[in-house]
């Protein structure tokens, strides 16, 4: 989904044991062993601000401002609003895609008001805490007001006070690099040279998603073309296993026969412009973090020796999806590289 505090868009890696500072209990695994549960329940659900991270590519001879690209989630009575606040290059893109919600149901075409407010778009309504404050409940936000559409994300909640920075905002360059460092080969990277030894302040807190579900079928939207785009004069060759079409809520979606997981591609034409997206026929679960890693898992059996499977499996296991203020505010001091 497009949608970027559901797991299934978050950025690629995740965690290892901080190499060359202190052993695996410094890494990893991280708990709540000493801090109340309702106490984390409670740090959720009154923090307004949950922020996303991408790594992206800062050679040490760039004039790079960024180590990282940030979004930031605020919610405000009940409302969520998305922003894009600084990027690794300090460019930011001539649109906003990314940063939408857009799907369409049954009931209709859901599209995120496109002007923006002081918090950013406003991508969702109706937002609930359960469970804790590690169940998400709203609805997409929609220029039409459209209501019956819901999307439900369970995170484990994780106390990252004193765990490295490194491990949780990007496990898979973590454990990479520190695989280069045991055997002092150079990189060019400059992830670890700026964030080793770096640990999160007290009452820093993440949430990983677990999985995410729709109470309906949904298109979940995530790029738009112009009509006469050439790619989309042969449809066979845009999907190669064969196709259907059929209408919803009006509008004509050309659907793959080929299933992945949850989902089939999807092309939808609004009248306008085609939509690519993820169709999920069903509802019910969209993402699940154990299906990943039963994968991953697979691929280590016939691979025993492949570092990247098992790098990316501790990533699946462990790595953060979205930062609480706290959290936040030291990692966009430490990964400024100017």
């Amino acid at each position: 989904m497009n949608i970027k505090f559901l797991g299934v868009t978050v950025f690629s890696a995740f965690v290892l044991a901080a190499c060359g500072g202190g052993d695996s209990s410094d890494s990893g695994n991280a708990s709540a062993e000493n801090i109340p549960n309702d106490a984390l329940g409670e740090s959720v659900v009154n923090n307004p601000e949950w922020a996303s991270y991408e790594l992206g590519y800062a050679p040490p001879s760039s004039d790079y401002p960024n180590l990282l690209t940030k979004e930031l989630l605020t919610i405000q009575n009940g409302n969520i609003y998305n922003n894009l606040v600084y990027t690794n290059s300090g460019i930011f893109p001539t649109d906003d895609y990314d940063l939408y919600t857009d799907s369409l149901t049954a009931d209709g075409l859901y599209q995120t008001p496109k002007t923006k407010t002081q918090w950013g778009y406003h991508i969702g309504v109706d937002l609930n805490f359960k469970k804790n404050g590690s169940q998400w409940t709203f609805t997409p936000n929609s220029i039409k007001k459209l209501k019956g559409l819901q999307f439900t994300i369970d995170y484990e909640v994780i106390d990252l006070s004193g765990k490295p920075l490194s491990y949780y905002i990007d496990t898979y360059t973590h454990l990479s690099e520190s695989d280069l460092q045991s055997t002092n080969t150079p990189t060019t990277s400059n992830y670890l040279k700026k964030l080793q030894g770096l640990n999160f302040p007290k009452g820093s807190v993440c949430l990983r998603e677990k999985t995410s579900s729709s109470n309906q079928p949904v298109m979940d939207i995530y790029y738009y073309n112009p009509l006469d785009s050439d790619w989309l004069q042969d449809l066979n060759r845009y999907f190669p296993d064969g196709y259907k079409t059929q209408k919803i809520a009006g509008y004509s979606v050309h659907i793959s026969n080929e299933i992945y997981d949850y989902s089939r591609d999807a092309l939808l034409n609004t009248g306008t412009e085609y939509a690519q997206g993820d169709y999920y026929e069903k509802a019910g679960i969209m993402y699940n973090i154990q299906d990943e890693i039963a994968e991953l898992e697979e691929l280590i059996k016939d691979r025993p020796a492949n570092k990247n499977h098992k790098w990316e499996l501790e990533a699946a296991k462990n790595q953060c999806t979205l930062f609480n203020k706290t959290a936040s505010t030291y990692i966009d001091s430490a990964q400024k590289l100017k």
